[in-house]
Formats: structure tokens, C-alpha cells, sequence
């Protein structure tokens, strides 16, 4: 009888103790969600632009204090099945110009910290990434890029790698659309 009062009491004080810890420190909270899109810009082409497809897995980690404000959100992105690059006339016209399209590898996926403290959007990794033949693979975000959460604009630049072409705004662009509009 004794050794389950104790028992007992000591499973209580855990509960409490528990409680107390997880209320001081506030919560986590996991969702998962996919988002999709069709014929957003990538890039300028001639006289036209490059269309892009995909629809993305988001894995989300939001951190929240004790007073139930978002703290930090760690946002895992994977791109389900490949993205898709095209040639079209417009946003507003996203008919294909032509028959080619260049296909997204897989297993494109990208990292994003957003720590609301600091007003900084850590975000790391290649989301859209895509083999154009005749030239090799392309880039649309690599390394690690510091972005300021209200304007979304970038606040430094640290390459993470060198590896392949990742200099998509000085020449993958340019590779992307010879392919596309020959």
C-alpha cells in the first residue's frame, strides 16, 4: 500500500513538473501541407518567359512561447515528383510556346528557418534544380541566402557549395532558355 501511495505520488509530481516545464517554455506544433502552382515566372526568354510547374510538400515545425506567439517556424521543402520548365508568351498566356520542356531532378528540396526575433528567413538548399541537356545542371536558389521575413529581401549571401552550375543568375538562365526557344 505504501509502495503505491508513493508510486503514485511520484508519478503526480512528474505530471506537475511536466506541465509546469512545458508551460514555461511554451509548444510545438508539426502540420504538413502541399501547395501547387502552374505557370509561374522563372526567368525572361527573348521575347517571351519561362514558365514554371511543381507542387511542393511542406513540413512545418512552429515553436511557439508562452504566450502563444510564434517564435520560430522550421519549414522542410520537397518538391513531389519534378518541376516542370517551359516556353511561354506570358504569365497571362501560359500556353506553351513549344513542345520542349526541361524536367526537375528529384529529390529537389530546401530548408527555411524563420526566427521572427531576429526579423531573418534562414533558407538553405537547391528547391528547383533540373538538368538542361547540352549544358548540365541548373540551379534556381543554392547555397544559404539570409532574407528579412517582413520585405522578403535578401540581407547577405554565403554560398554553402561550388558544385555544378550554380550560378543561375549569370549564365544557367540563359542556358535554360537557348534550350527552351531552340
Amino acid at each position: 500500500m505504501t509502495r503505491r501511495c508513493l508510486l503514485g505520488l511520484t508519478i503526480a509530481l512528474l505530471l506537475a513538473g511536466s506541465v509546469a516545464f512545458a508551460q514555461d517554455h511554451g509548444r510545438t506544433v508539426k502540420s504538413e501541407f502541399t501547395f501547387g502552382w502552374t505557370g509561374a515566372p522563372f526567368g525572361p526568354c527573348g521575347d517571351g518567359v519561362i514558365l514554371n510547374s511543381a507542387e511542393i510538400m511542406i513540413t512545418e515545425i512552429a515553436r511557439f512561447d508562452q504566450d502563444g506567439t510564434l517564435v520560430q517556424s522550421v519549414l522542410n521543402i520537397r518538391t513531389l515528383g519534378s518541376s516542370i520548365y517551359y516556353l511561354a508568351e506570358s504569365p497571362e498566356n501560359p500556353e506553351p510556346l513549344n513542345d520542349k520542356v526541361v524536367m526537375g531532378v528529384p529529390g529537389e528540396m530546401q530548408t527555411e528557418r524563420l526566427v521572427f526575433a531576429e526579423n531573418r528567413a534562414y533558407i538553405q538548399g537547391s528547391i528547383f534544380q533540373a538538368t538542361v541537356p547540352g549544358y548540365g545542371r541548373i540551379f534556381s536558389e543554392t547555397g544559404h541566402t539570409v532574407f528579412d521575413v517582413h520585405s522578403w529581401t535578401p540581407t547577405d549571401w554565403a554560398p554553402l557549395s561550388s558544385t555544378g552550375h550554380n550560378d543561375f543568375a549569370d549564365g544557367d538562365l540563359a542556358a535554360l532558355c537557348a534550350y527552351l526557344s531552340q
